[in-house]
């Protein structure tokens, strides 16, 4: 479906990534899905319990979202899943400190995910005050950064960096950007990153799309409790899309709140437009239908015991 095929709450929806609380398919997501029609939907680990199940609810969200507007579907798993292979912390993966490593191992999570139906996930974390940090060391979260991020392209996962200038940092004009904790991000935007999420919108939008030139996805995730101007705002301001991780109702809510601020011109209709054909040229690139599910997918012997030896910082042999 191309962007003049869209009414404007068809629009405003493709703008959130939302939340559903089951570990399947009910009712109120059904009507998020089919009156509001969210841009994505984030799985939580209340809604990821093993392989077929992940499998069935990713295939009924697409189903009930359609094949002309299918949806951005999104982990971020931090725990070991019962059925799929376990992924080292990025903690452990700084500790290895080998890069081919780090996207053999990004690209065997990846594989898996796929084979789900999942076409985006949120990491790496390129901050050195990310809660899982490669390391310390900015440039070595940089190389490990790009080889997560090529494992996952490998695979047709479209990588989202998170925790840009997060807890109102700054964009710091003491010392050269390549030295700060920006330089991550501007090293992974170099070599191909897509997608950048943030809380700090008023500082992340104008630096990325004006003096980095990021054509990429800017996607707000807000924390404080002013949560509805902030999102009105973070639109306003150039931001694609919105994670506000909020129930059922509020999501509802904000939607309906972006829905009259368009109409009633404090959020420029233009906004909406340039974000959303963004948003679905990102869609074409990575969205597939899934295959049948295949058990044999998952837990591979060779991902296992590569992943194992991994964890126990082995020499890693074939």
């Amino acid at each position: 479906m191309t962007i003049q095929q869209l009414n404007l709450r068809q629009k405003i929806g493709q703008l959130f990534i939302t939340t559903i609380e089951d570990s399947q398919i009910n009712g109120e997501t059904i009507n998020l899905l089919t009156q509001f029609h969210p841009g994505g939907v984030l799985l939580t680990q209340n809604n990821l319990i093993h392989p077929k199940q992940i499998y069935s609810l990713v295939s009924d969200l697409q189903s009930y979202s359609g094949k002309q507007l299918p949806l951005f579907v999104a982990v971020q798993a931090e725990n070991a899943l019962k059925g799929m292979t376990n992924v080292p912390s990025q903690q452990l993966l700084g500790d290895v400190n080998n890069r081919l490593y780090t996207k053999q191992a990004a690209a065997i999570n990846g594989k898996e995910w796929h084979a789900l139906g999942v076409n985006m996930h949120l990491g790496p974390g390129l901050h050195p005050d990310s809660t899982d940090s490669f390391s310390e060391d900015i440039q070595q979260i940089a190389y490990h950064g790009r080889a997560t991020m090529e494992g996952l392209h490998k695979n047709n996962i479209l990588p989202v960096a998170t925790d840009f200038l997060n807890n109102n940092e700054h964009i710091p004009t003491e010392k050269p950007l390549y030295k700060s904790n920006v330089h991550p991000y501007l090293y992974a935007i170099e070599h191909g990153l897509e997608a950048v999420m943030t809380s700090n919108i008023d500082e992340a939008v104008p630096f990325l799309r004006e003096a980095v030139h990021f054509d990429g996805l800017i996607i707000y995730e807000p924390t404080s409790e002013t949560i509805n101007n902030n999102i009105i705002n973070a639109i306003k301001n150039g931001s694609d899309m919105i994670l506000p991780r909020s129930p059922y109702k509020t999501q509802l809510q904000l939607m309906e709140s972006v829905y009259q601020a368009v109409r009633n011109g404090e959020i420029p209709e233009e906004n909406i437009h340039r974000a959303v054909d963004r948003i679905l040229s990102f869609k074409q690139k990575v969205y597939r239908e899934t295959p049948a599910f295949n058990r044999d997918d998952f837990l591979e012997p060779f991902s296992v015991r590569f992943m194992k030896q991994l964890e126990d910082k082995q020499p890693l042999s074939n």
